[in-house]
């Protein structure tokens, strides 16, 4: 027996029970926020801050649905391949496996003399299929430039 506040006559059960299913993809999100990508515990008395941390928490809990809604969509159902070990196919990638699937890419210094020239290593299949799919165009990947003097 499903009970529930709502009223009966507006709200049919096949409905009630659509809703209660759907509240596993809010908790799914809030379980994000306790895995590796959280930040260390801080204890923050200035309101500022405090407002700065939330904002950058619920930036961390947005990006990665965004990319999973985005794979997703393009993909139509069909399983990606190079996220799980041995190749598995995943039909369902989520947000952080496919962070963790872009973190292996690396980026490649070169010193020439007095020239350094910083680029993206080639990206593994896996990740050349992600960053197709997210819509980044690969030829414009730049790599960040250290500001410690290398």
């Amino acid at each position: 027996m499903l009970k529930t506040n709502l009223p009966a006559r507006t709200r049919p059960l096949a409905e009630v029970l659509r809703i209660y299913k759907s509240r596993i993809q809010v908790e799914r999100r809030f379980h994000h926020l306790k895995d590796p990508l959280a930040a260390a515990p801080m204890f923050l008395k200035n309101p500022d801050r405090i407002a700065g941390l939330l904002c950058v928490l619920v930036w961390e809990l947005v990006v990665p649905a965004l990319m999973e809604r985005q794979v997703r969509r393009e993909r139509k159902g069909e399983p990606l391949y190079g996220l799980h070990p041995a190749g598995r196919p995943s039909p369902t990638p989520t947000g952080p496996s496919l962070i963790q699937g872009l973190s292996r890419l690396c980026i490649v210094i070169v010193r020439q003399g007095e020239t350094i020239t910083r680029r993206l290593a080639q990206p593994d299949p896996a990740q050349r299929c992600i960053i197709q799919l997210l819509g980044i165009n690969s030829e414009r990947l730049q790599t960040f430039k250290r500001r410690c003097g290398m």
